[in-house]
């Protein structure tokens, strides 16, 4: 195992800033997940813990070690690609022993590695069969049991899974964090699939413009977002954001008109602010544990998802579009009622996109 540390990392192609000021340490036998938009950083970030690309600035350290200088190879880490990057001339064995063959490695410890890989990844029945005799996911598989052989200190991962179909990809997540957890190795992983970030990391590394947005567990950075940008990004549908106005002790957004002192929140000092819900926080009828102290309102459909086991309500709400998660047994209609429990809202200030920290205990 090795901790992982970057201290003021930035990197630069010609004039374009692709990584600003990043500080990151990642534990031993910690699952971390990068996560971000498409040229968020996070791939690039990626390449130069495994020495790839050069940091424009900063350090990077491997179990206290700088290897700003340090060869790829020497660096005793796997990385497993997006695109699987199997030999198809060579069989499955021949494709998982290959680097240990190139360091002249006793063929009695290559047969013992390549044996256990094969055992924990279930690839004992297809070691003399071709990749083109392969599907997708037993092709992962290989690809892991050629990085598993090496016995890195840190496993490597550039978006693994982007190539298998959802039910494939499902499987393998599952499969990917057993793995760890026998193995017991700090895993790095680059995703732009929230679903995975939210399923598979110990903690998670939000990634913007190339800037740390939030570090933290799947739980905080779900429930607890440091700013609009982690509220909106993370979760299946974003967070519903809309502006509000604090005018005489009321809070007023859409059509609605909430009075201060039924809120968890101090906004006396606010003129504006965000407010933020999330979708499965919407209820299309009354809770009746929370029914004297619901927000209900009516909104005209606009249109809706049918996903079977749910479906995605979209309405507007004053100048936003709103989601709301209901039963997939609701009846089709022009116009719903929705209610909202005011504990489940979020604020955010205006100015900062940050939270507007809840200061006072609210019990209903």
């Amino acid at each position: 195992m090795a901790k992982v540390v970057l201290e003021n990392v930035s990197k630069s192609f010609g004039e374009k800033e692709i990584l600003k000021n990043i500080n990151l340490e990642i534990q031993d036998g910690e699952f971390l997940v990068l996560v971000g938009a498409s040229g968020c950083g996070k791939s690039t970030l990626l390449r130069m813990i495994a020495g790839l690309e050069t940091p424009s600035e900063g350090v990077i350290k491997i179990k206290d070690e700088v290897v700003n200088d340090v060869h790829p190879k020497d660096r005793n880490i796997a990385m497993v690609f997006q695109s699987y990057a199997l030999y198809p001339h060579l069989n499955v064995y021949d494709n998982i022993s290959l680097g240990l063959k190139v360091r002249k490695m006793a063929k009695c410890e290559i047969e013992r590695r390549v044996k256990r890989a094969a055992e924990i990844l279930k690839l004992e029945d297809y070691l003399k069969r071709k990749p083109k005799e392969l599907s997708g996911g037993q092709r992962q598989r290989v690809a892991l049991a050629r990085a598993i052989v090496r016995e890195p200190r840190v496993f490597l991962m550039d978006e693994p899974l982007s190539n298998l179909d959802a039910k494939l990809r499902s499987e393998m997540r599952a499969e990917i964090k057993k793995l760890q957890k026998r193995l017991n190795v700090t895993f790095i992983y680059v995703t732009h699939d929230q679903t995975e970030a939210l399923t598979m990391g110990d903690r998670i590394v939000v990634l913007n413009n190339g800037e740390i947005q939030q570090v933290d567990t799947p739980h905080n950075v779900y429930n607890h977002p440091k700013n609009t940008f982690v509220a909106t990004f993370m979760g299946s549908s974003p967070m519903n954001l809309v502006e509000a106005k604090i005018v005489d002790n009321f809070l007023r957004f859409g059509n609605l008109s909430i009075s201060l002192d039924s809120l968890p929140f101090e906004l006396q000092s606010y003129k504006k602010a965000l407010v933020g819900i999330r979708s499965e926080d919407i209820a299309e009828i009354s809770n009746p544990n929370y029914h004297f102290n619901l927000i209900k309102f009516n909104s005209k459909v606009q249109f809706e998802e049918n996903l079977g086991s749910h479906k995605n309500i979209y309405f507007k709400f004053g100048d936003a579009d709103f989601c709301a998660i209901a039963s997939s047994q609701a009846a089709k209609a022009q116009e719903m009622s929705f209610s909202i429990n005011p504990r489940d809202l979020h604020f955010f200030d205006v100015e900062t996109k940050e939270p507007i920290v809840k200061k006072m205990e609210f019990g209903i």
